[in-house]
């Protein structure tokens, strides 16, 4: 994706759990490995267009999960 975020969460869960809520909500977004630009453990993010940026924070934190860091994208 081209100008794009990624949300990093607390687990696999809560990143599993927000994509079903962007999803849901018509938020286009996809679950990837975190990659090794933002750190070099393993585990998944969320990606998404950097336009639905605030879009997901509100959804994943109206919902308990709140987004611990994004990242941006261009490319």
């Amino acid at each position: 994706m081209n100008n794009t975020c990624i949300a990093l969460l607390g687990s696999t869960r809560a990143t599993m759990a927000c994509e079903e809520l962007c999803l849901a909500a018509g938020v286009q977004c996809a679950i990837v490995p975190v990659p090794r630009e933002i750190t070099a453990e393993c585990g998944v993010a969320l990606e998404a267009a950097r336009a639905d940026q605030s879009r997901i924070q509100s959804l994943c934190e109206n919902a308990g999960f709140a987004p611990q860091f994004f990242h941006r994208y261009e490319s």
